[in-house]
């Protein structure tokens, strides 16, 4: 049930309900002035699996204060959300791009909230928005911004352009997407024609693309917490992450938070005046990483 707090400090939390192909579904909570947003980043999966790991963090489906959607493929929108959007009046975020494929997925017409460039969720809350390129149509990357605390959400990239490092800049938190272990990829049976689509710069990242986006991004900021977003079941594996940063960036692998598909992440909270360690800051990102991307980079554009 929702409920008021008292009138304390602004609280920005995010918990992803899981992240993959599967589905994709995260909660942001967002507290201000006794006042609570809860908002859903995309809703890919079932309402039953939705109620189920809400319910872990003590959110009813009529608690939702809105949806905010990055695209419009199935594993970002389930359309059997259809019919209870309607029901309980949830508000629906889509770029005006996007507003047709909503509604040809199902989504009530009179829930749809089309946004240019960013999108007031109340209580102060914000969310700055930019289109990147996946696909046909494009992904939306959110900025959530409430009282000087900020959070970045990208997924479903393709590849990382100046503007959305730009647009990331200074920020708090950061969920992004680490899709495929490049050797995974090119070692599966998949067909052709998806490990072109998949790594030919319009539909996902590497781990390396990520992390040089996430060292580029983490240069201009005082990241809090890295969550990485949409592994592949089949072409990639937790401990390649792992020891990816432990090679390469290793002052961020205790701020790291790996998502998978079947549960829910711990919670990370956005705080205020966290201080870097002396020597933790990256200025170039390292030698050895480099060397590991370029090839990838060069390959996929």
């Amino acid at each position: 049930m929702q409920q008021q707090h008292g009138h304390g400090s602004p609280r920005l939390e995010l918990v992803n309900l899981g992240s993959g192909s599967g589905g994709n579904c995260s909660l942001l909570l967002a507290e201000f002035g006794g006042q609570t947003r809860r908002i859903l980043v995309d809703c890919g999966f079932s309402m039953r699996r939705t109620t189920n790991a809400l319910s872990e963090f003590d959110v009813e489906l009529q608690d939702i204060d809105g949806i905010v959607l990055t695209h419009l493929d199935r594993d970002h929108f389930n359309p059997s959300w259809s019919r209870r959007i309607g029901q309980l009046g949830i508000p629906v975020h889509v770029t005006t791009a996007h507003r047709s494929g909503a509604i040809g997925a199902g989504c009530p017409e009179d829930c749809l909230r089309p946004f240019m460039d960013e999108i007031d969720l109340g209580i102060g809350l914000l969310a700055r928005t930019h289109l990147v390129a996946h696909d046909d149509s494009g992904c939306v990357a959110y900025r959530f911004e409430l009282e000087g605390r900020s959070l970045g959400f990208a997924t479903d990239l393709g590849h990382v352009p100046d503007t959305l490092i730009s647009f990331l800049e200074g920020i708090d938190v950061l969920a992004f997407e680490s899709n495929y272990d490049r050797s995974m990829q090119m070692q599966s049976e998949r067909p052709e024609f998806l490990k072109r689509r998949i790594m030919g710069g319009q539909g996902h990242l590497s781990n390396e693309q990520s992390l040089h986006a996430v060292l580029r991004i983490d240069r201009t900021s005082n990241l809090q917490h890295v969550v990485l977003l949409h592994l592949s079941r089949q072409c990639n594996e937790p401990s390649r992450i792992t020891e990816l940063y432990a090679a390469c960036a290793p002052h961020l692998l205790e701020r790291l938070v790996i998502t998978g598909q079947n549960a829910p992440s711990r919670k990370v909270r956005v705080e205020v005046e966290v201080k870097r360690n002396p020597g933790d800051s990256v200025l170039d990102a390292p030698e050895d990483l480099e060397r590991t991307i370029g090839k990838s980079l060069k390959e996929t554009g």
